[in-house]
């Protein structure tokens, strides 16, 4: 694609169909595209996946053509590829489109990762501890049915300790090894979800106090924010909630 036909708003994209050659396309304003940019396309009356490609474009109007209805979120198909696929073409003499199939076969890995919906606890207790909200402190204890909760440097001690089988979440605990705060509850947590039969985890990070994963804290000794503890605190989250809520609508 030359620097002309980006001027021109038109851009060619191979699409998966047993055509000669790729079809032109208007780029809409404000939207940007380059050689090997994985975008969705109207072809007649669905939209398919396609690859803008480097051949010149069909001189037209761009007004006349149908424009591309999406860019990917995802790294373009490089130009090793698509040479690739121009050299399979004319050895098999095949369609170039049907050959860019390879690369086109499961559209929906173009998508962006859909966000993971879950509970987490950021620890402390709120300035008014209204009814409302130390309701919301105990969901997973009164067994509401949630599939995982997780908790940063969460308080652990409770008046209203876990029924036998009545949690229904998994439960996970990022706790700082030298949280003050929570130290002297550790021990009944455990006890108290192996005592109701909870699927948790607790991790502890070492050299880390409380407020560990809020960039504004700053009042040490006992809560100071930990980059290092919060970015692993945060994968690990994310394993979790992403394990919980697979396949979940």
């Amino acid at each position: 694609m030359s620097e002309d036909s980006s001027r021109n708003r038109i851009v060619p994209v191979l699409v998966p169909m047993p055509a000669e050659r790729p079809y032109s396309y208007a780029v809409p304003d404000g939207m940007a595209v380059g050689p090997g940019s994985i975008v969705r396309v109207p072809l007649g009356p669905r939209e398919v996946a396609g690859i803008v490609w480097d051949t010149p474009t069909d001189k037209v109007d761009a007004k006349k053509l149908r424009p591309i209805s999406e860019v990917f979120d995802c790294p373009p198909l490089a130009e090793a590829d698509r040479r690739f696929v121009d050299w399979v073409a004319a050895y098999t003499l095949s369609p170039p489109g049907m050959v860019a199939r390879m690369f086109l076969r499961a559209p929906a890995a173009f998508d962006p990762e859909p966000p993971l919906e879950g509970l987490v606890f950021a620890g402390g207790e709120p300035e008014r501890a209204t009814a409302a909200r130390a309701r919301v402190l105990e969901l997973a204890r009164d067994g509401a049915d949630i599939a995982g909760v997780v908790t940063f440097h969460g308080g652990l001690g409770t008046s209203l300790p876990a029924k036998a089988g009545a949690v229904k979440a998994s439960v996970l605990v990022l706790n700082g090894a030298d949280d003050r705060g929570t130290a002297g509850d550790v021990a009944g947590f455990k006890q108290e979800m192996d005592a109701a039969g909870v699927d948790w985890q607790f991790v502890d990070f070492s050299g880390t106090v409380h407020c560990f994963a809020l960039p504004e804290a700053d009042s040490p000794p006992g809560c100071v924010y930990n980059p290092l503890s919060a970015e692993r605190a945060e994968r690990m989250m994310r394993g979790f909630l992403a394990e919980r809520f697979s396949g979940r609508d």
